[in-house]
This record gives structure tokens, C-alpha cells and sequence, in this order.
């Protein structure tokens, strides 16, 4: 029987993460439009405290035995097996810092790039577009955001790892320049869908990065550390992104370092995938 961590690396399991946000953003932005935005923010608690009480209410059990099941390929009668860390490959040396440094960096700008998400209102108004443009731009984004990551495994499988995340990279950078230079509503549509490939890089492609440059023995110590810094920069991201505007009066000065964390992610790629174990 093959081992279970052999052939396959451990993915983020987000890939519904932006069904919510397409689903709410427009109708929350037409509650916003028409009675204010202190109902669209008690609207929203009370959906966001809805959408827990299955959560609050309903025991979720951590094994399947909790609720009287058995684990996926698991028979009757079969002997149970539990995989602790002697299952796992065995590190032969200590973690390549250089390349660590590498992928942290990678993963740390990787990140500011979508925290554009949440502005896409004050763009479509500084652009002379109304709300629901906005709205709709994000709704555009957070499709990509859950479609692009099944798009982006597939496209590994099929045309490998590297060419699958230039190519999104690719399309993140038209999508930049085109909502830098081009002020229409479909381009901001497309440029929207565009930007929001840059969550599966995030993501899938991270992951996946890691586990080919460090392979099995490291991943599980180099992975959580590098992809924390991704979720960091974004925390702060948002914030500096409203500073910058508040300083510029213009998103394009944001869009510009955008830019140069695009390029230097690029770079990025070609050290990490040139160095891959």
C-alpha cells in the first residue's frame, strides 16, 4: 500500500471561501444605498450570528466515532489506523534558511495583493462609478476567489506547477495595469476578476510551492510559518491601503505597490522553484 503523505501535499481547504461574499456583497450594498449604513451593519450581525447557531447549537465532532461514523475508506471490522508523526518522512537536514526567507518573502507580498478587495467601493466612486460598480466588483472577485483555486489545481495537474502560477501571475498583472490605466466599467469588471486570481496564489499555489521546495520532511514545520506571513500582511494591508489614500487622495499610488510586490513575487517563483528539493 502506498503511503498516504507520498504523492499528495496537504492543500488549504478554502476553496468556498468567496461564495459568501458574492452572494452578500450587492445585496448588502443595496440595504447600505437605500437606509443607511448602520442597517446594513445590524442587518449584517444578525445574518453573521444566524449563520453560527449551527455551530453554537449542534455538537461538530472532531473524529468520525464522535457521531457514530467511520473515517473515509474505512471498513467495518478493519483495524483502525492512526497516523502520528513516525508515519511522516524523516527530515535529513536542517531547513534551508535562504530558501525559507525566500518563500516568507514570497508569501508576505503575496498577500498584500488581494487586500485591494475591500476598496473596490471607494474605486468605483473615485473612478465617477456608482456603489453597486463596487459591489459588483467584488462579487466578480470572490467568484474567482473560490472558482480560481479549482482552476489552479487543475491547471498544476495538467501543465505543472511553475507555468500554472506565471500564468496567474500573468493575469494578475493585466489586471492591475488595466484598473491603473483604464477608467470603464467593464474593464473594472475585468480587471476585478483578474486581481482576485491573486487569492489562489495566496493559497493553492503557496502550499504547493513549499511542499515541492521543501518537500514532505519539511513542509510541515517550513509551511505554517511562510503562510503566516501572508495572513499577517493582509491583516495589515487594508489599513495601509486606507492610509495611503487618505495621504494621496488617489488608489493609484496603492495600485503602483502593488505592482512592485508583484514583480518581486515573480522573482520570487523562479529562486523558489529554481532551488525546489
Amino acid at each position: 500500500m502506498d503511503h498516504p503523505f507520498r504523492e499528495r501535499a496537504p492543500l488549504p481547504v478554502s476553496q468556498s471561501a468567496g461564495v459568501a461574499g458574492a452572494v452578500f456583497s450587492p445585496i448588502f450594498s443595496s440595504i447600505v444605498t437605500n437606509h443607511g449604513w448602520r442597517a446594513g451593519y445590524l442587518i449584517s450581525g444578525i445574518v453573521m450570528a444566524v449563520l453560527y447557531l449551527p455551530v453554537l447549537l449542534f455538537k461538530v465532532g472532531l473524529n468520525p466515532g464522535d457521531v457514530n461514523e467511520t473515517a473515509y475508506g474505512e471498513e467495518e471490522g478493519h483495524r483502525k489506523v492512526t497516523f502520528t508523526q513516525e508515519h511522516l518522512p524523516k527530515a535529513q537536514d536542517k531547513l534551508p534558511v535562504g530558501l525559507f526567507i525566500t518563500a516568507a518573502v514570497y508569501s508576505a507580498l503575496a498577500g498584500f495583493i488581494p487586500s485591494l478587495t475591500p476598496h473596490y467601493t471607494g474605486i468605483s466612486v473615485a473612478y465617477g462609478f456608482s456603489v453597486s460598480v463596487g459591489a459588483a466588483m467584488l462579487s466578480i472577485t470572490m467568484v474567482v476567489n473560490t472558482a480560481g483555486k479549482l482552476l489552479l489545481g487543475f491547471l498544476i495537474d495538467r501543465m505543472g506547477l511553475k507555468k500554472s502560477v506565471l500564468l496567474y501571475f500573468l493575469g494578475i498583472l493585466i489586471g492591475i495595469v488595466l484598473m491603473l490605466t483604464v477608467r470603464n466599467v467593464f474593464v473594472c469588471y475585468l480587471s476585478a476578476a483578474l486581481i482576485g486570481l491573486s487569492s489562489s496564489t495566496c493559497t493553492v499555489g503557496l502550499a504547493m510551492m513549499c511542499r515541492e521546495a521543501f518537500g514532505l520532511s519539511h513542509y510541515s514545520s517550513a509551511y505554517p510559518k511562510i503562510s503566516l506571513c501572508c495572513t499577517t500582511l493582509y491583516a495589515f494591508a487594508t489599513t495601509i491601503n486606507g492610509l495611503i489614500y487618505d495621504a494621496t487622495k488617489s488608489y493609484t499610488p496603492i495600485l503602483w505597490v502593488m505592482l512592485g510586490c508583484h514583480a518581486v513575487c515573480t522573482v520570487c517563483v523562479f529562486l523558489i522553484m529554481g532551488r525546489k528539493r
